[in-house]
């Protein structure tokens, strides 16, 4: 509110095409995608419109679009973006920046997300050493969290549970509750892969539930699914409905299609099964 009567000028021009993008990303962590694409698109015109401003607040904008393209599913465009605004960072700051460091991590998950786990491991492993990490926290727990995921898709489950071994520590108590469930459903993840199939169904049911008290569709939907083909792999195909029939509509209205088109999929095959 304060941006849209100040006077104008490029800084606040500038100022408030970042708060644009920064909103954007705020409806991206919510799940409402369409929304987050809109205002993200409104923040990029109004950038440009001062002949493309200040090359910071460029980058930083296209390190809030590489989170909403792999959401998206739009993971060449996601990586695309992020090697843009990580050159950018690296010019300007000289390579120590928490701006770079948070760029490579969402770089690491778009590669991951693609498939190619070995460049994703590769990002990864670099972070560990990242001057930005040391001092952050915060920063430290998502890339190691990053990490147990690439591991784990490429079967090197033991050392994926170190990593989460090495997590835990890093919270106070009480702090960062979205946080901690998402290294419970890493958690949930490793242990289905290690073969402790109870344990990890009961942790990433409280997750899913956990998700939809807050209201975070996306992620309640993306745990529905994960259930829904751990119970297909188990034969338990009564169950493993009512998650996809969950999912479904949660996809349609943020209007992903890849991941409707996996659920429709996936009910094809628990429907044939039954």
């Amino acid at each position: 509110m304060v941006l849209q009567h100040a006077p104008l000028s490029v800084s606040s021009t500038e100022f408030y095409a970042l708060a644009l993008a920064h909103l954007a990303n705020t409806f991206r962590v919510i799940g409402d995608l369409p929304r987050a694409d809109q205002i993200l698109f409104d923040a990029r015109f109004m950038h440009r419109a001062q002949a493309g401003g200040d090359r910071r607040v460029r980058a930083e904008i296209d390190s809030l679009e590489g989170s909403l393209r792999r959401g998206q599913g739009r993971l060449g465009e996601s990586i695309s973006v992020l090697l843009r605004a990580l050159m950018t960072f690296h010019q300007m700051e000289g390579g120590n920046s928490e701006a770079e460091a948070a760029c490579l991590m969402k770089l690491s998950r778009s590669h991951g997300e693609r498939g190619d786990h070995a460049r994703a491991i590769e990002i990864s492993s670099k972070l560990y050493r990242h001057p930005a990490l040391q001092t952050n926290d915060r920063l430290q727990r998502l890339g190691k969290l990053n990490l147990v995921a690439f591991l784990r898709m490429s079967g090197r489950l033991h050392e994926a549970w170190e990593v989460i071994e090495e997590i835990r520590p890093l919270f106070g108590v009480d702090e960062y509750p979205l946080e901690r469930l998402r290294v419970s459903w890493a958690e949930a993840s490793t242990l289905h892969a290690m073969g402790e199939r109870e344990t990890a169904e009961k942790i990433l049911l409280a997750v899913r539930a956990a998700f939809e008290a807050v209201e975070l569709r996306y992620d309640q939907a993306l745990a529905s699914m994960t259930l829904a083909e751990w119970y297909l792999g188990e034969h338990r195909y009564r169950e493993a409905r009512p998650f996809v029939e969950e999912a479904l509509p949660i996809f349609g209205r943020l209007e992903l299609t890849k991941k409707m088109r996996a659920a429709r999929q996936l009910r094809t095959r628990v429907l044939a099964s039954e």
